[in-house]
């Protein structure tokens, strides 16, 4: 359980140092300087300032309505609700963090946002209590029973009515942002008139002018006229895609989108050669101009790439989290509030102008605690699913879904508790909060190689309890504790969720068998998935055969040395995991002496297991 990468030197650091950002104009390439790597060594706190009076809020858009209709009252009814959560407990909490339908803030969205950062921490509350949260949900959303919320503000983010929201623009005074979001577009497509009050579309532009709408002081007191200064009127109401790809690549290889005004990127995590995209990890983004519209979400494909189908003009900015349906990674932040380390590592990547259809994250290890954190989610949520696929292949079991991974960096040790699946099945005396337990604690204190050695051991322990589920995952857990002494799960620390002391003991104790069952399965697989020589396994701690699986699936020879006979051939992964059901080595002798592979003797698979001292 405890698998630790020992290292001969420290870890190379790469400083860190500003990215660029690539985009292409007329076939050229430019680089820009971004705020991409600032702050990479520290964490930062959001900033909010006054309440924003928001167009699309409901009773404004009424005022709009009756504005215009001179009196008439009552069709315009929210789309959405502004929910703020509160007196939530630590299970509630982390149940709301990975639910992936909302898209959960620790800030009023219905304030302004002076400086966006990691983390805020609401007034008059220690970091042990949790503080509130928030999202924007469509009104029939439903919640968990227990969960306790209230509604802030309605909003109706329905576009079918532009006249109408131009309306409570102005009456907001918010008309300086209104061709940020309302284009010329939305009056062709959805009419010019709200109860008989006209915007006449006026003449056609020149070639390269765009319309917007300015103030004027006749009803419906507003108008168009050609903009001719070469800029755009935008829009952020997600109503155009932007049209396919420029015909420029970005980093992960994917289409840049032609519109400049397309969020758009690519996220990679270094490797120990070239870097490789992050794989299915969240990604929101927000606009930073008016900061009327709650932040849009998607995810990476395959090759690290994103994008947002809606069109947003101005600024932006940009998060990753790190959740999809396969894991999601948590990790404490250093003075952190206690509710940080219960919620997936979200990453506030920066603020973004125009353009920002190819904005480039790269994730590296680098000299502080956040850069190695967030290197190590990145790592271990793409190490999920190349596992899954390895499994899948070798047809044993995946991983269960929506993995809890902590990860720890200033170690290179490991353990699979499984407690966010199945709770405490340990029996470890004295938890004070259980919802803080995770599946998996992944040391990333290492090179990538080293650390994919780790991290498939550990998510082969993942896979064999999805097999033989919480009682006799509890019997290991209760055995590894009565080697280690301990298990260290301070909440703030780094190395949270590690044994302090040796889990395997040395087979002398009742439950180390199942240990020695566990543990030589879980190298087993660590050697395999790592394609690395498993013939040099032998024993660990004495008693724990290491290199016994492979022996039954190898057809060469043993490894000279060693003193293991090796005569037996043909075993599969698959065959031996379903076996995995054994509570000690001698019964999974037994087990699957019963469908010994044609061509092998009882004989050898008896000397095999003699040579390993059972």
């Amino acid at each position: 359980m405890k698998k630790c990468i020992y290292l001969s030197l420290l870890v190379f650091f790469i400083s860190c140092s500003k990215d660029s950002n690539i985009f292409y104009q007329d076939g050229h390439t430019q680089h820009r300087s971004n705020d991409v790597c600032n702050d990479r060594t520290r964490y930062t706190q959001t900033m909010i300032g006054e309440e924003i009076n928001n167009p699309f809020e409901i009773n404004n858009l009424r005022q709009a309505q009756e504005s215009l209709c001179d009196g008439i009252f009552g069709e315009i009814e929210p789309t959405h609700q502004l929910i703020k959560f509160t007196r939530l407990n630590s299970s509630q909490l982390k149940l709301l963090g990975i639910d992936s339908s909302l898209v959960l803030l620790d800030y009023p969205f219905n304030h302004k946002v002076i400086e966006m950062g990691d983390y805020y921490q609401e007034p008059g509350l220690s970091k042990d209590e949790i503080q509130s949260f928030y999202s924007v949900v469509k009104t029939d959303k439903a919640f968990p029973e227990g969960i306790h919320y209230e509604v802030i503000e309605e909003y109706n983010y329905d576009y079918t009515y532009p006249l109408l929201l131009v309306e409570s623009f102005r009456i907001t005074n918010n008309f300086e942002y209104v061709n940020d979001y309302v284009r010329f577009e939305d009056f062709v497509q959805n009419g010019n008139t709200f109860c008989d009050k006209v915007l006449n579309p006026g003449d056609d532009c020149p070639e390269g002018c765009t319309k917007i709408l300015v103030p004027d002081d006749a009803p419906p007191f507003y108008k168009w006229e050609c903009d001719c200064s070469g800029g755009s009127n935008g829009g952020s109401n997600g109503g155009s895609t932007g049209g396919p790809g420029g015909g420029h690549l970005n980093a992960c290889n994917c289409p840049i989108p032609a519109d400049p005004e397309i969020p758009a990127g690519c996220i990679q995590v270094a490797t120990d050669s070239a870097p490789e995209g992050v794989n299915t990890i969240e990604v929101l983004v927000a606009d930073n101009w008016g900061q009327f519209l709650f932040p849009h979400k998607t995810w990476t494909d395959a090759n690290g790439c994103w994008r947002v189908n809606a069109r947003m003009n101005r600024n932006v900015w940009v998060w990753t989290k790190f959740l999809n349906s396969h894991s999601f990674e948590r990790a404490a932040r250093t003075e952190g509030a206690i509710w940080e380390f219960l919620l997936p590592i979200k990453d506030y990547i920066g603020k973004y102008g125009e353009p920002h259809n190819n904005i480039y994250t790269l994730y590296r290890d680098g000299t502080s605690i956040k850069e190695y954190i967030l290197w190590g989610a990145a790592t271990a949520i793409n190490q999920v699913q190349v596992f899954n696929g390895l499994a899948s292949a070798q047809g044993i079991n995946i991983l269960p879904s929506i993995l809890d991974v902590w990860i720890t960096p200033l170690t290179t040790c490991g353990a699979t508790l499984m407690m966010n699946q199945a709770g405490n099945i340990g029996g470890i005396s004295g938890i004070p909060n259980p919802a803080i337990f995770p599946d998996i604690s992944l040391g990333i204190r290492s090179s990538r190689s080293r650390q994919n050695s780790l991290a498939y051991h550990e998510f082969a322990h993942a896979s064999h309890y999805t097999l033989v589920g919480p009682s006799w995952w509890g019997k290991l857990i209760e055995a590894e504790l009565a080697n280690a002494s301990s298990l260290v799960y301070a909440p703030s620390g780094m190395e949270t969720f590690q044994f302090s002391g040796d889990p395997y003991g040395n087979g002398t104790r009742p439950l180390d068998r199942y240990i020695a069952v566990a543990e030589s399965w879980s190298e087993h697989i660590e050697e395999s998935f790592t394609d690395s020589n498993g013939e040099f396994l032998t024993f660990g701690n004495g008693y724990i055969p290491e290199g016994l699986f492979e022996d039954l699936r190898d057809s060469g020879p043993e490894a000279p040395g060693t003193g293991i006979i090796d005569g037996i051939t043909g075993y599969t992964n698959a065959t031996m995991f379903n076996n995995l059901t054994a509570s000690s080595i001698p019964q999974l002798k037994s087990k699957l002496l019963t469908i010994l592979p044609p061509a092998n003797t009882t004989a050898s698979y008896n000397t095999l297991y003699s040579s390993y001292g059972y």
